[in-house]
């Protein structure tokens, strides 16, 4: 994977991914990664910060991935918010 994730505490003592992507990420990565973080991760809702300095870039498909999970995460927190 061209990224490693760790967890991170706040002073506060919440928790938080810090990622730290390189390389170039592809759609299957960002699905890993997004496993982690989605309603059916290992820490669902857990905010995550990806520090993209060594990064050299995204493909498509995984812009296009990341973005149809975040909105249907979107989507059905605002349901049930109903």
């Amino acid at each position: 994977m061209p990224y490693t994730v760790s967890v991170m505490h706040l002073p506060s003592g919440a928790r938080y991914l810090h990622v730290v992507a390189t390389g170039v990420i592809s759609k299957e990565d960002a699905d890993h990664l997004l496993s982690f973080v989605g309603e059916e991760g290992s820490m669902p809702g857990v905010p995550f910060v990806v520090m993209a300095e060594k990064m050299e870039s995204v493909s498509p498909e995984a812009i296009r991935w990341v973005d149809d999970r975040v909105r249907e995460d979107a989507a059905r927190a605002k349901a049930a918010a109903r």
